[in-house]
């Protein structure tokens, strides 16, 4: 059953690139050009960004944040599942 929180935090750090690179990179290029350049160039970012691999990547991450922690609250709590269930809280913030 290693798969599901090994597989839960790779998709959680997908996102946090994901993140990290449209903070770094975006923002700073859009911080350079005209505001109304800006404004255009955002809503192109948002439209295209609402696509299902980023999607299914947000929201399949969250939802097996969500079954990891399920799946330590139903075992036995030992050390390992208190950490489990402390990492499953935490990686989607």
């Amino acid at each position: 059953m290693q798969l599901l929180p090994t597989l839960t935090a790779l998709g959680c750090a997908l996102v946090a690139g994901v993140f990290a690179a449209f903070s770094g990179f975006v923002m700073a290029a859009l911080g350079r050009i005209t505001d109304d350049a800006g404004a255009a160039a955002t809503r192109s970012v948002n439209v295209t960004a609402v696509r299902p691999p980023l999607m299914v990547l947000l929201f399949g991450s969250a939802a097996a944040c969500v079954a990891v922690l399920c799946s330590a609250y139903r075992r036995t709590w030992t050390r390992w599942n208190h950490l489990r269930a402390a990492a499953a809280l935490l990686l989607p913030f």
